[in-house]
């Protein structure tokens, strides 16, 4: 439900339909990376941050949660941090380490 709120552009409520997700199984890295990208979509960055941390923590082979903290740095203009995060991914989006 909350990946078809995010698709429909509704940030909110796929943030609070993640976050309940969570709530029952938070042991689970892609409610966490999910929750990030609506985050992002609402502009706070920082909380993203500590969702993708907590599914990379969660799954630390988890190439989707590696690749979006590392656009998140790159938003936030810390390219040495994103070229990191992006080499832990298991897919190293060449394109993102070319911008940064």
């Amino acid at each position: 439900m909350g990946n078809e709120a995010y698709k429909q552009g509704r940030f909110e409520e796929a943030l609070s339909l993640y976050d309940r997700a969570i709530a029952i199984d938070s042991n689970k890295a892609t409610y966490h990376c999910n929750k990030s990208a609506a985050l992002i979509a609402l502009g706070r960055l920082l909380e993203a941050i500590i969702e993708c941390e907590e599914a990379i923590k969660l799954d630390l082979s988890y190439g989707r949660a590696h690749n979006r903290l590392a656009t998140i740095y790159f938003r936030l203009g810390e390219a040495e941090k994103a070229l990191t995060c992006n080499q832990a991914a298991s897919d190293d989006d060449s394109f993102l380490a070319f911008q940064a």
